[in-house]
């Protein structure tokens, strides 16, 4: 039987993985706050919502929770996964992985499938699982999807669309739809990101041959900071509504999923953090 027949045939019989949330924008803290309070709307909405701290900087102190432990730990066996996750907004938990990112990161034939083992104890098949990251790490293996949507998230001003542009230019690799929000300030935030989207919408179609889709606007100057341990729904309710309405549409979209292989042996899993 050929490699590739093989391969779809375990993928067939393997169980499904929680689905996946990519959040790519370059600007920090402001994905950063987003991932957080997607986090409390889509768990407002009933949704198990998991979010994955793989951040040069670390998500968890941005939300004001500290944890001794990576997941890297958990794939080598030393910790559980409920010593290593941390409490994040409403009922979402945060679940630091820089280290255990960079090096499944390494592993493209692996990677994916031994991250799923790792979550798969406490994580349901609907689960949602919110990954912030920069758009350079788009192009990472481990979170490269044949298939799916992203969101790409834009700031206000020329270069963030600029950036918008290059982040839909490498999801286009991975084959993915892309939607995108766009950041904006002042009373009619929809408005003022529709007219900003059909910009970006035409200049995709004209020099990439792709359609995007919009994901709505986003409330620039309530994402450019927030208070560790409070949401905008703690803080400002009339702008969470912008968030709240994303996450409702967010869960509706076709988002891929860990590409979970069967059980990955010990041996596996040391390779993929020694690589």
């Amino acid at each position: 039987m050929r490699d590739d027949q093989a391969a779809g045939l375990r993928r067939l019989f393997a169980p499904p993985a929680a689905r996946v949330l990519l959040v790519a924008w370059d600007d920090w803290p402001q994905r950063g706050w987003l991932a957080l309070n997607l986090a409390a709307a889509l768990s407002r909405a009933g949704e198990q919502v998991m979010v994955l701290d793989a951040e040069r900087e670390s998500l968890a102190l941005l939300w004001g929770s500290r944890s001794r432990y990576d997941l890297a730990h958990v794939i080598r066996g030393d910790r559980r996964l409920p010593q290593v996750q941390v409490q994040g907004p409403e009922t979402s938990l945060i679940v630091p992985m820089r280290r255990a990112g960079a090096t499944l990161a390494s592993t493209p034939a692996a990677g994916q499938g031994v991250l799923a083992e790792a979550l798969s104890a406490p994580i349901e098949d609907s689960a949602i699982l919110v990954v912030p990251l920069a758009r350079h790490s788009l192009a990472s293996p481990l979170w490269r999807f044949a298939g799916g949507e992203q969101l790409v998230c834009a700031g206000t001003g020329r270069a963030a669309i600029t950036g918008a542009y290059a982040a839909i230019k490498s999801s286009l690799i991975q084959q993915a739809s892309v939607r995108v929000a766009l950041a904006a300030d002042g009373e009619d935030i929809q408005a003022q990101a529709g007219e900003r989207f059909a910009h970006l919408a035409r200049v995709t179609r004209r020099f990439l041959g792709v359609s995007i889709r919009f994901g709505g606007g986003i409330p620039a100057a309530a994402l450019r900071g927030g208070t560790p341990g409070l949401t905008l729904f703690d803080e400002r309710a009339a702008t969470a509504a912008a968030v709240e309405a994303l996450a409702a549409s967010a869960c509706s979209w076709k988002l891929p999923r860990l590409d979970r292989a069967p059980r990955h042996s010990q041996a596996v899993r040391e390779a993929a953090l020694s690589a």
